[in-house]
């Protein structure tokens, strides 16, 4: 598991740190992408590349972040 993967992990199920949250806003604001497309956004016909290791665009991904516990 990649480490952006495990803090979206955590921050799901509570008690995410600060330090924990500014690793994860720079990983997803500078990622490496993939060469897939983000599978949210694909159910909404919509297209755009995912970070590699958790299949979500850079959208989606903040999202996920801020709906943590």
């Amino acid at each position: 598991m990649h480490r952006l993967q495990e803090i979206l992990e955590k921050n799901a199920s509570g008690g995410l740190s600060m330090a924990e949250l500014g690793e994860a806003v720079q990983l997803i604001k500078d990622p490496v992408y993939s060469e897939k497309n983000c599978w949210l956004c694909k159910m909404h016909d919509r297209y755009s590349r995912s970070i590699y290791d958790i299949g979500l665009c850079q959208g989606h991904a903040y999202s996920v972040l801020g709906s943590g516990k």
